[in-house]
């Protein structure tokens, strides 16, 4: 139990009051007797004051009275003990957006949040995070069940990158204490090392190719006699060696085209030859 009004202790003082009161009252008290006669005995004794007070059922019944007023002035609360909160960091990156099923991977995503956040104990409050771009959908912890539904069926990617580490640094400090709990839902491969046990980490992704085109640029023929190319860096973020190819259109047919195969964790910058007469828009695509 704690007091939010402590002052209102002070008011015990009113009891010594309450007391002289009392005492002043007794002493006095007057009684009107018809005849002297059979107290004649006690006039031979020398006066002196009271000094013992007769209290009855009134006065303890204003001690009371007084000890409740003192305790409804401290307002008296039974804090219960509440679970530590659950921090629930959620990928909305780009990579969910990727392929040609791109609303499954979102929906992984919720089913997966769904199911696990249904574990949470009774009464414990969650805050959830997004990574992309890293941002809280609740104002703050909160145990009510049906704003996490809502927030959940409420999740969309993104086309910007993802952060989850700066999310659970951002999510701990709007917390102000280390969170009970972090449930991680993510597209991303499990990390490599062992997690604590009290972090939650699912991964929905399955293994892609996830070989990028990271930029491409042209050389045309200038004061010297060269042939048009067009040069393209390709990056494979994959733990594996990926077969690739790279096809240049233009107007429907393909003008340019090339096969190779990228060691893995590797970047190769890929050249193709163009035609003279080739003008206007070109497309690139990269097939892995």
């Amino acid at each position: 139990m704690q007091l939010l009004a402590p002052v209102g202790l002070a008011w015990l003082a009113t009891l010594p009051v309450l007391l002289w009161l009392w005492r002043l009252a007794a002493t006095r008290r007057q009684a009107v007797v018809p005849s002297l006669i059979p107290f004649e005995h006690l006039l031979q004794r020398p006066p002196r004051r009271r000094g013992r007070l007769i209290l009855n059922a009134l006065f303890w019944l204003q001690v009371l009275a007084v000890l409740l007023a003192v305790a409804a002035l401290c307002r008296p609360v039974w804090l219960r003990p509440q679970a530590g909160a659950t921090l629930v960091i959620v990928d909305t990156s780009a990579s969910l957006l990727a392929g040609a099923r791109s609303g499954e991977a979102m929906a992984r995503v919720r089913r997966a949040l769904g199911q696990h956040v249904r574990r949470v104990p009774g009464g414990a409050p969650a805050l959830f995070v997004a990574s992309a771009p890293v941002r809280l959908l609740t104002d703050g912890p909160t145990a009510e069940r049906g704003l996490w539904e809502q927030v959940i069926a409420g999740l969309e990617a993104v086309e910007v990158p993802g952060d989850l580490g700066s999310a659970v640094r951002v999510g701990q400090a709007v917390l102000g204490r280390p969170p009970a709990q972090i449930l991680v839902v993510t597209d991303e491969p499990r990390p490599a090392q062992t997690l604590p046990s009290h972090v939650t980490f699912v991964s929905i992704g399955r293994p892609a190719p996830n070989v990028a085109l990271l930029g491409v640029d042209t050389q045309g023929a200038l004061c010297a006699q060269e042939q048009p190319r067009l040069l393209a860096t390709v990056q494979n973020f994959s733990p594996a060696a990926r077969p690739v190819r790279l096809r240049v259109t233009h107007e429907g047919r393909t003008v340019a085209e090339r096969e190779v195969t990228v060691a893995a964790q590797a970047r190769d910058a890929l050249s193709l030859d163009l035609p003279d007469t080739l003008t206007g828009w070109a497309r690139v695509e990269l097939h892995a």
